[in-house]
């Protein structure tokens, strides 16, 4: 069989487009997973009584240059939670390392319910408040309330109770007994 050096590169683009096609869309089945455990997250934990929400919005503070993840984040924008709606704000460095914007003398993580964050981004933990809740991915120096993981190419993720019952959230038994509990 005798192949053209044409057709032997044709042949070589089509695989590699295949293969670049698989790994996007794997990519954004990661990112709709990712955003689907923040939803969740959000749904099955009890803030402490002190925490306020403002214009009955739950904020999730996200920090991803990841455009899968801005994107899959947009789709659960609005969404309800019991009386209170999500509010998505999209961080990127320069806010996250703010610690005055606009001279209003305010960290860019004030307001923020749950702050999301993976290794691409070290995070000063003394900006952020004792009733937001932290959410880690990947190697990070500082593991977050809960943190995902990927374990055997699945997405997966674990808690922290000690931290959160010392900060009084209430996480439910449901997310609970899907999540690797760690006590550290």
């Amino acid at each position: 069989m005798n192949i053209s050096i044409s057709q032997f590169i044709k042949a070589i683009a089509y695989v590699l487009l295949f293969l670049a096609s698989h790994t996007f869309a794997d990519e954004q089945k990661v990112s709709a997973l990712r955003s689907a455990y923040l939803f969740y997250f959000s749904s099955f934990i009890e803030w402490p009584e002190n925490t306020e929400f403002t214009q009955k919005n739950i904020v999730l503070c996200a920090y991803t240059k990841n455009e899968s993840d801005q994107y899959q984040l947009k789709t659960i924008q609005g969404k309800a939670l019991g009386q209170l709606t999500l509010d998505i704000r999209i961080l990127n460095s320069a806010d996250t390392f703010s610690s005055d914007i606009k001279g209003a003398g305010r960290s860019s993580v004030d307001g923020c319910h749950l702050l999301y964050f993976n290794q691409a981004m070290s995070l000063n933990l003394q900006a952020v408040s004792p009733t937001t809740l932290l959410i880690s991915e990947g190697d990070v120096v500082t593991k977050g309330d809960i943190h995902l993981f990927t374990n055997n190419n699945k997405l997966m993720f674990e808690i922290n109770s000690r931290d959160l019952n010392s900060k009084k959230f209430k996480v439910s038994s449901k997310l609970l007994r899907l999540s690797r509990t760690e006590q550290r």
